[in-house]
C-alpha cells in the first residue's frame, strides 16, 4: 500500500472477502487460483486511480442513530 501510493495510487484494505473462501465454492476457487495448501484467505487490497474531485454526496438531514 506504502508503494502505491508512492506510485500516485489509492489502496483499499477489504476483509469481509474471507467469508467468500470459507465456503466450498471458495476452496475450489483457491485451488483454481493455485494458493498452494495450508494458506489462508485474509483479505484483498484494492488498487487504482484515486479520484481527486469525487462530487459532494448530499447529506440526509432526518436520521438520526441512537447507540445505548
Amino acid at each position: 500500500m506504502i508503494a502505491a501510493e508512492s506510485l500516485g495510487l489509492g489502496s483499499h484494505v477489504m476483509t469481509m472477502t474471507e467469508l467468500i473462501f470459507a465456503s466450498e465454492k471458495g476452496r475450489e476457487l483457491k485451488r483454481e487460483m493455485g494458493v498452494p495448501e495450508g494458506y489462508e484467505h485474509i483479505c484483498i487490497i484494492a488498487i487504482g486511480y484515486k479520484d481527486e474531485s469525487p462530487p459532494e454526496k448530499p447529506r440526509k438531514r432526518d436520521v438520526i442513530n441512537y447507540v445505548k
